[in-house]
């Protein structure tokens, strides 16, 4: 959840600093707020879902949303690799013990 709340800040950033940086879709909802909107984003890339409601346009945007994605995609796979990594250690250090 930290990882998705650093890149919708970052996302929001862009989005006011760059003009056209993304094409969002127009909400029917008066309380939806730019923050919200991209922490849905985020999410959305994160998982690699990819809904299509938030479009990158410009290059940087792009290349963000495609960090994002490989993020999501890897932290899983090494995590799990390495809490495995770790369960293995300390089943063999504790066989070595009893010996």
């Amino acid at each position: 959840m930290l990882l998705v709340h650093f890149w919708s800040t970052l996302y929001l950033f862009l989005f006011q600093h760059i003009e056209g940086a993304f094409q969002i879709t127009e909400s029917k909802f008066s309380s939806n707020s730019d923050l919200a909107s991209f922490m849905y984003f985020s999410y959305v890339c994160i998982t690699s879902t990819g809904f299509g409601e938030i479009v990158p346009l410009h290059p940087l945007a792009r290349s963000l949303v495609q960090t994002e994605v490989l993020t999501g995609v890897l932290y899983p796979v090494i995590l799990i690799g390495r809490l495995v990594s770790d369960a293995n250690f300390a089943v063999n250090k504790m066989g070595k013990n009893k010996e």
